[in-house]
């Protein structure tokens, strides 16, 4: 848990340093475009200003030559208390310069002729001088395109984003020697996981769960468990057991869709075992259970209203328990839901989800009804292996590895080949696999 949040803190800030980047770059990219447009703006408005200055100048000539009082002679020249906006208003509002300086002047006085002189020479000054328009640029107008515009949106919506295992969900994860897959059969490319610490003994204890899959037990890593955090990408191998864990290899895992996974039997130390275990997802703790009646390894279990299945398994070697047993969360009893069921060596098994429980071995493949505990035998597939069978969305794949996928046809009661987008690892090397899905 704490190492969960040190991630999560670590992403946390990532993603501020991230947005604070993109802060900056946008915020130099804006001044980088509006400075050449804010400096035409700034000239533009210096030779309005002069040019007003100008014009009343001129306007107080010419009203100072008519027969007019001299508190009435007027005078626009209030361009530096006139809001540049205000007077750009103005301007833009009159159609002609009789209209722009009727309602924009006040009164100045020219009480003598030296003062009109004055203003005469001023305006003569003015008008000699270069004007600035002539050295104005053309407007700079600014083309916004909004196709990149949204494609920019969505880049920065895409650069930045929380992975959840639902990335990779219905893809199978397969195990081998050194190296972990994830495939799915609509897409052409297998991901490829490195730095897998290769688990023997392990084929019915991957399980996933949460965004992880873990893996539990195996030769010479009995009491330890890997795990790897598919949004992070990254395995975290060789935990410790909790003390009183039994651990061991060909430990049979399930989990309950909500926080525990249960650890059933299981060999060690050239013993088999009778442990029942759980795993808290969110504590990363296991604390015991019970224990069954009979010793049991490689079985494959799954969890429904509260009761563990346990389909088959050895309780010795070349032994095995040809029945479906049931142990009881609730009241920690076990007891035989049916028997005499038709199961071998290379059991594997998958259920529905409500009803109908699919065993393969080498001897038979069967269903079973856990309502009304009807077996019935169907056809054999041409090959088999421990921990193959799967159910998928209503089919039942039959996962070997390269060449050797197969699917049960319900209807006609056969199986058809699969091609290897569903598992093209060699059938040599695979040891263990499960199914990425919430």
């Amino acid at each position: 848990m704490a190492t969960s949040y040190v991630k999560m803190n670590e992403s946390s800030d990532a993603v501020t340093e991230r947005f604070r980047q993109l802060h900056e770059l946008l915020v130099i990219e804006e001044h980088r475009i509006k400075s050449p447009i804010i400096d035409q703006m700034r000239c533009t408005m210096d030779s309005i200003s002069t040019m007003n200055q100008e014009v009343t100048r001129i306007t107080t000539v010419i009203t100072s030559s008519q027969e007019q009082s001299p508190n009435h002679v007027n005078n626009i020249d209030n361009s530096d208390e006139m809001d540049e906006d205000q007077l750009i208003k103005s301007i833009n509002s009159s159609s002609t310069i009789d209209q722009f300086i009727q309602p924009n002047v006040e009164s100045i006085n020219i009480s003598n002729d030296g003062q009109l002189l004055n203003a005469v020479q001023h305006c003569e000054r003015l008008a000699s001088a270069p004007t600035q328009t002539s050295g104005l640029e053309k407007p700079r107008i600014v083309h916004i395109d909004n196709s990149v515009n949204k494609v920019i949106k969505m880049n920065i919506t895409a650069c930045v984003r929380i992975i959840g295992a639902v990335e990779f969900n219905n893809h199978y994860f397969a195990i081998c020697e050194n190296v972990c897959t994830m495939t799915h059969p609509e897409k052409e490319i297998d991901i490829v996981i490195e730095g897998y610490k290769a688990r023997e003994g392990t084929p019915t204890s991957a399980v996933y769960a949460r965004d992880n899959v873990y893996l539990f037990g195996g030769k010479d890593a009995s009491n330890s468990y890997s795990r790897f955090n598919l949004p992070e990408r990254e395995w975290y191998q060789n935990t410790p057991f909790t003390e009183g864990t039994a651990g061991g290899n060909y430990l049979s895992a399930c989990f309950d869709g909500h926080r525990y996974i249960y650890l059933v039997g299981g060999f060690s130390n050239d013993q088999f075992t009778d442990h029942i275990d759980r795993f808290d997802i969110y504590t990363q703790k296991f604390s015991p259970v019970s224990s069954l009646p009979a010793k049991v390894i490689a079985s494959v279990v799954f969890f429904l209203d509260s009761k563990l299945y346990i389909v088959g398994g050895l309780y010795a070697r070349d032994a095995q328990h040809q029945a479906i047993q049931v142990f009881d969360l609730a009241t920690g009893q076990l007891s035989t839901h049916c028997d005499a069921l038709e199961i071998s060596e290379y059991l594997s098994s998958c259920f529905d989800g409500t009803d109908l429980v699919y065993v393969l071995s080498k001897s038979a493949f069967i269903r079973v009804s856990l309502a009304t505990k009807e077996q019935t035998r169907l056809a054999q597939p041409s090959k088999g292996g421990r921990h193959r069978l799967f159910y998928d969305n209503g089919r039942i794949l039959l996962l070997l590895g390269k060449g050797h996928n197969m699917e049960y046809n319900k209807d006609s009661d056969n199986w058809t080949n699969l091609d290897d987008k569903y598992c093209s690892l060699d059938v040599r090397a695979l040891r263990a696999m499960c199914i990425i899905r919430d």
